[in-house]
């Protein structure tokens, strides 16, 4: 990319933040399947993962938000003292040896008994986020616009042998059935 784009693109960015509003050009993505490994049957659509294919400004944007967002939670400290997952200095490790030591105490103390696993999610409620973003962090005004903007009325299509097929959450059961033919052939 020439660097005579910088200025063009830090002003599309800082428009976006101050607006509170993410353009929805920016939220359309390209997904494209792909096989998991090449020795899988190429005709199971369950041995493909989705790769998406975000815009240049989405992939700018992104890191940023994260980072400001990040220093904000810290600096008022509003994060969660034992909290491992994208914070710095904290790792798997750290996460994992204080859940064992808690495990540990618990099950000396006959507090536990039984440990029950479920699937994780990797998705989360948009609205349950914003309201959290407001009342657990203080996020509000323009901030909470410009999130609000993000995360509502994303688009995509899907991308298969050449193909471009638009898309809505409400038309996968039928995508999916296309895409086993197409990807297969």
């Amino acid at each position: 990319m020439c660097f005579c784009h910088y200025p063009t693109i830090t002003n599309i960015v800082n428009l976006s933040l101050s607006s509170g509003h993410f353009h929805p050009v920016f939220k359309q993505s390209v997904v494209s399947p792909l096989l998991k490994k090449s020795i899988l049957d190429n005709k199971q659509l369950y041995n493909y993962r989705p790769i998406y294919h975000l815009s240049l400004i989405s992939k700018i944007i992104e890191p940023f938000v994260k980072s400001r967002l990040n220093d904000q939670l810290f600096f008022h400290c509003l994060l969660n003292p034992h909290q491992s997952a994208y914070r710095r200095h904290h790792s798997i490790e750290t996460s994992l040896l204080y859940i064992h030591d808690h495990l540990i105490t618990a099950i000396g103390s006959q507090k536990l008994s039984c440990l029950c696993h479920s699937a994780a999610i990797d998705t989360i409620n948009n609205d349950i986020l914003l309201t959290r973003l407001s009342s657990w962090f203080g996020i509000h005004g323009s901030v909470l616009n410009w999130f609000t903007s993000y995360l509502s009325s994303r688009t995509f299509c899907v991308k298969c042998n050449d193909w471009f097929f638009p898309c809505t959450s409400h038309c996968m059961a039928f995508l999916e059935a296309l895409l086993s033919v197409l990807c297969s052939s």
